[in-house]
């Protein structure tokens, strides 16, 4: 009765899958790789061969193969076509995957082969693929079908890029000797590759979010192509390493991961670039064959040695970003962020600076060496290394020396500022009159008779030397001597040496006029003083604020923290009183279920004693 009741349910989920994907699952069942059936119906369809069986069907052209180096994954591209990646090599056995997958252990997010608990990494997908990508992460954003512009190029009235839509669109353009569609016949194979290997799924078709990744073939280097495909697929073995209906991702990747962990396959290519190239999977298969699990493998089968960059492999990944960048005609390195980018790009016979979208500087390549710029060149492009200091020639010194001297004696005055932001004092000598100036403001100005009746001494020279027949004014001989050498003021109120000895020492005669002026810069200072004091107050309090501000802040956050952690506790209640009334509905189901068993058989039991008594 029971196996009567369930067959229908199997046939409308089957129809149902039908109606959702008619077209991939015709296009799957022709092209379907030759694959071990050991996972359920509707597992994850990732396999090598597709790209193989693709590349194989399609003539492309040298536009096409030039376009084709522009993108990430021209190593694996140049394997296939070359027959060095063979279909037989890469066909993918489910069992073994299911060995590795079943390896994982959650808590580590490694998978345990032997002694070894060993983790997928980025450089481990880019050595085996041979992905060449930049390091800008690759967002899987909620991309609509109308903002992509390769899906209104293509006329696409489906609601998913699919792999038999790829393959009939290919076909359509590849004769094409447009730009634009030899471009698309190379973003085709690419979304092809992503779809059949890198991001695959349970069915055939491709997120916009990568489409939208591949529109612009000049940049698609840039992206972290290999980290992507990396995450994608140890996220997926993370949440379905035990049930494996959902897998999803490049679990092609692992087989030849496997290999180079372990010495259970023997090399057929030791530097074969990609590293696909380097195994036949069918060989992995024999080796496991007498093992259920990979930690069953013994020591001398795993190899402890960390998988890395050979040097031929560097040599190849360097080579593949030195000829995109010649073909561009220019070396571009752009430094991403919000923030902005620089560039440096080299036209003959021009060199340009760029910074933010804008040119800062042109000079031709004569003129950089002059102006101290060193212009290098190499295969890798072009650099622009400043490798002296800017420093005054012995002929700039000359001229400017020239030019102070004629000045000065034009202007017959020697005059020295000392500059501060708390004011500025100056010191002129401009005969006839002696003016003294302090924090901006004239204090005195007197001629040269009255300066000598004030106290104020005037010296005159040449070349700023004093003249030592100086004539004296009474009362000054003290200041004369050698401990009391001549001063000036400054804008920090305080007498300092004068060192250019321009003009003369103060006079102590009239005590009036001396007193007068310490009393202005007594008095100057401490208005100084005081405003600095105002102003330090004035940035204290404002600190206060903003620290009683901060301290609101974090007071607001840990409330919403204490609330949101609240309702996060109630939502726990809650599910937890659910599922106690879940529990009981079941207790409740089962105790039915044993009744209706029971009568059942006593049922069973009363049909067979009428059948007894009819037979009677």
């Amino acid at each position: 009765m029971q196996e009567s009741r369930s067959q229908p349910v199997n046939g409308k989920k089957k129809r149902k899958r039908d109606r959702q994907e008619p077209e991939e699952q015709t296009e799957i069942d022709e092209e379907h790789t030759q694959v071990e059936q050991t996972q359920p119906t509707g597992s994850n369809r990732c396999n090598m061969q597709s790209i193989c069986r693709l590349l194989k069907d399609t003539k492309l052209s040298d536009r096409h193969i030039v376009s084709l180096k522009k993108t990430p994954f021209w190593l694996l591209f140049e394997a296939v076509m070359n027959s060095k990646l063979l279909s037989d090599n890469c066909r993918k056995y489910d069992e073994v995957v299911l060995k590795i997958i079943q390896s994982y252990e959650e808590e580590s997010r490694s998978f345990i082969v032997g002694d070894r608990q060993l983790k997928l990494t980025k450089e481990h997908v880019k050595l085996i693929i041979g992905i060449s990508c930049g390091e800008v992460e690759m967002v899987e954003a909620n991309v609509k079908k109308e903002s992509v512009a390769l899906a209104k190029r293509l006329e696409m009235k489906e609601a998913r890029l699919s792999a038999p839509f790829m393959k009939q669109k290919i076909k359509e353009l590849i004769s094409s000797e447009k730009e634009q569609d030899v471009e698309d016949v190379v973003r085709l194979l690419c979304l092809y590759l992503c779809v059949t290997l890198f991001f695959s799924n349970q069915g055939t078709t491709e997120n916009w979010s990568y489409i939208q990744h591949m529109e612009d073939l000049e940049r698609v280097k840039e992206y972290d192509w290999a980290e992507a495909i990396r995450k994608y697929l140890l996220m997926s073995v993370h949440n379905n390493h035990k049930d494996l209906r959902g897998l999803r991702g490049s679990t092609v990747l692992l087989l030849y991961w496997l290999c180079e962990h372990t010495k259970l396959v023997e090399v057929k290519n030791q530097n074969a670039v990609p590293r696909v190239v380097k195994w036949k999977i069918s060989d992995l298969r024999k080796c496991l064959k007498d093992f259920e699990q990979l930690s069953q493998l013994p020591g001398d089968k795993v190899n402890h040695t960390e998988v890395q960059e050979t040097a031929e492999e560097r040599k190849i990944f360097d080579e593949i970003s030195g000829d995109h960048e010649d073909e561009q005609g220019q070396v571009s390195k752009d430094h991403q962020g919000e923030q902005g980018e620089a560039k440096v790009t080299e036209v003959e016979p021009t060199i340009g600076v760029v910074h933010g979208g804008e040119q800062v500087g042109v000079c031709g390549e004569e003129e950089g060496e002059k102006g101290g710029v060193q212009v290098s060149k190499d295969d890798g492009g072009v650099k622009l290394v400043n490798h002296t200091e800017v420093q005054e020639t012995a002929e700039e010194r000359k001229i400017f020396d020239e030019i102070s001297g004629d000045h000065g004696d034009e202007q017959g005055q020697v005059s020295k500022d000392h500059r501060g932001e708390q004011g500025e004092a100056k010191v002129t000598e401009v005969e006839p009159t002696i003016g003294v100036v302090h924090g901006g403001e004239q204090v005195g100005v007197c001629g040269e008779e009255e300066g000598e009746k004030g106290g104020v001494q005037v010296s005159k020279d040449d070349g700023g030397e004093k003249d030592d027949e100086a004539e004296k004014v009474q009362g000054l001989d003290d200041f004369n001597s050698p401990i009391c050498r001549s001063y000036e003021t400054d804008s920090g109120s305080t007498l300092v040496p004068n060192t250019l000895g321009q003009m003369s020492s103060p006079n102590t005669t009239p005590i009036a006029s001396l007193n007068t002026i310490c009393g202005t810069i007594e008095e100057q200072g401490k208005k100084d003083a005081n405003a600095l004091i105002d102003e330090m107050k004035k940035k204290i309090e404002k600190l206060e604020i903003e620290k009683q501000n901060l301290e609101i802040e974090i007071i607001k956050i840990q409330e919403q923290n204490e609330k949101a952690l609240q309702s996060r506790n109630e939502e726990n209640g809650m599910l937890k009183q659910r599922i106690q009334t879940l529990e009981k509905h079941a207790t409740a189901l089962q105790k039915k279920n044993d009744k209706l068993q029971n009568g059942n058989k006593l049922l069973l039991k009363e049909k067979e004693d009428l059948e007894v008594k009819v037979k009677e």
